[in-house]
């Protein structure tokens, strides 16, 4: 494998040994900013990978310990040699030595994207320490000397151009699919609040006829109120902003129709989990999305990737690929995962990472390089999970294994 790897990093650091500004309470743990949080030092503890919720809940209720035996899913040969070349891939990509002296905040956002809350960095190029990525951005640590975090409308606001985030929302879209919790600390300067404050800001912000796709995601994830209202007191809903992410038209971004995917996925997902019927323009919606999976079938290269084939380089494959990838896996069934058009994605983004041009480190790259390598991450990841996981032993399986024999 081509891709140049490090040593695993070990544990989280505690960001806050540079917070010199707060409490010493507050400073040994940030999570002691909310009565009811747990004692962490990044949030990657706080949020339950696929199935574990399930068998928590069965705890409590005191539910035998058999009875959440679930029955394991079954992979053919050739699935399970998949399996085995990504995640030895992933195990690559995971180590990549990004760092907040030579990496702006916009890569470390990438790299969140691609591991969520079990993104590692190192500190600084020479100290050799390690910070939780999703708690370096919360914390507004500096990177490359670019601080995301600001105050705006009375709100923790992420900043939005070069070392900063590429798009609006950006920020809050990926807390959202890291699934970190609302409660979590994030400041400004000396300001300390959470992530929910950063989503009133993105409620705030609401408005017609602009790009709010990235948007959705993070609201379909975070708002539970059924209405609020903008800094200008326009009134809001999340249908509302399904129904003006369908009427405005697509932008000129290369990603801004698989963006808006994303978005309308986040959205109906939330809406099926609320048990909302979809009805009128959420109706729509799904018929938009069924329309356009029909469509990404159909319009895939014969090498599985996705976008021109002609005078292309290795950031535009991957990324077209990628993106399309990203929606997809979001919004189709687990039944349909192993279909020959997401398979071949799938080979795709692998094989291209095993070419000679990530013979380098990713970290070293250009942004644009580094974003198209990290969404790839992000879908190969989120294949592991909803694919591959499903058909690992539980965990007491190999010990008593080991035991027997």
């Amino acid at each position: 494998m081509l891709v140049k790897f490090r040593v695993p990093l070990v544990g989280f650091v505690a960001v806050a040994l540079l917070l010199t500004s707060l409490s010493p309470i507050l400073a040994a743990n940030p999570k002691t900013t909310t009565a009811k949080a747990n004692k962490t030092d990044s949030p990657s503890a706080l949020a339950p990978t696929e199935g574990e919720t399930d068998s928590a809940a069965a705890r409590e209720s005191g539910t035998p310990a058999k009875l959440e035996a679930k029955k394991v899913k079954q992979l053919s040969r050739e699935m399970a040699e998949r399996r085995d070349r990504v995640r030895r891939l992933l195990a690559t990509l995971r180590t990549q030595p990004f760092n907040t002296q030579q990496n702006t905040c916009t890569d470390v956002l990438e790299f969140c994207r691609a591991f969520g809350c079990e993104t590692e960095l190192t500190d600084n190029a020479t100290s050799g320490q390690k910070v939780n990525g999703i708690t370096c951005l919360c914390w507004n640590m500096p990177c490359g000397g670019y601080e995301l975090m600001t105050i705006s409308e009375g709100h923790l606001a992420p900043r939005v151009g070069y070392g900063y985030q590429n798009n609006s929302s950006e920020l809050a879209a990926i807390l959202a699919q890291s699934h970190v919790p609302a409660d979590y600390p994030a400041r400004a300067g000396k300001t300390v609040r959470t992530i929910a404050d950063l989503i009133e800001y993105e409620k705030l912000t609401c408005r017609p006829r602009l790009d709010m796709s990235l948007k959705l995601v993070a609201l379909a994830n975070y708002v539970q109120e059924p209405s609020w209202k903008d800094s200008i007191g326009g009134e809001w809903t999340l249908q509302r902003v399904v129904t003006e992410e369908l009427s405005r038209p697509v932008g000129t971004h290369p990603h801004a129709a698989t963006n808006r995917l994303l978005g309308l996925c986040a959205a109906l997902e939330r809406f099926k989990s609320d048990k909302i019927s979809l009805d009128g323009n959420l109706a729509q919606a799904k018929q938009y999305i069924d329309e356009s999976i029909d469509y990404a079938f159909s319009s895939q290269n014969s090498d599985g990737s996705w976008g021109r084939l002609t005078k292309r380089e290795y950031a535009t494959a991957v990324s077209y690929t990628a993106h399309m990838l990203e929606w997809l896996l979001a919004t189709l069934p687990a039944s349909r995962l192993e279909e020959p058009q997401i398979v071949r994605g799938i080979d795709f983004l692998f094989n291209t990472f095993n070419s000679s041009h990530y013979q380098n480190y990713i970290s070293t790259m250009s942004t644009r390089e580094i974003s198209a390598a990290m969404h790839a991450a992000h879908v190969l990841n989120t294949y592991d999970r909803r694919v591959f996981v499903p058909a690992d032993l539980p965990p007491a399986t190999a010990p008593a294994k080991a035991n027997k024999e």
